[in-house]
């Protein structure tokens, strides 16, 4: 099933850092969300229910999977992908994430299945 994860207000009223709790697949983790000036870009950490640190410092780049190279014990099983609502091909910067560019995960078994055309999408925060 594919998920869209809700960036919180927080984010999309310009703080330059946040955390928040969601779920990925069966599991709870903490998205930490860092913007950093010099490069332009967002930045996320991914944090276990446990609070142990997954991955640090993976760049958001519009339409790739952030987790793709970081299959490892712990990490949730799918894709994380960010989004580009309005199909602008730009990456996302400060004033973008939770505006314009916004994350949505997909489960494995959905991105296993090439037979599924369609996903269900459930909103969570």
């Amino acid at each position: 099933m594919a998920t869209i994860v809700l960036i919180p207000d927080a984010v999309a009223e310009q703080s330059r850092a946040y955390g928040y709790v969601t779920q990925l697949g069966p599991d709870e983790y903490t998205i930490s969300l860092e913007y950093r000036e010099r490069q332009d870009r967002w930045y996320l950490d991914l944090i276990d229910a446990n609070g142990v640190l997954l991955v640090a410092a993976i760049k958001l780049v519009v339409g790739f999977s952030l987790l793709f190279r970081h299959r490892k014990a712990g990490m949730p099983l799918g894709a994380l992908i960010v989004t580009d609502r309005d199909d602008t091909g730009e990456e996302c910067g400060f004033e973008d994430l939770g505006r314009r560019c916004g994350l949505i995960w997909i489960d494995d078994d959905d991105l296993d299945d090439p037979g599924n055309e369609g996903l269900i999408v459930q909103v969570i925060t």
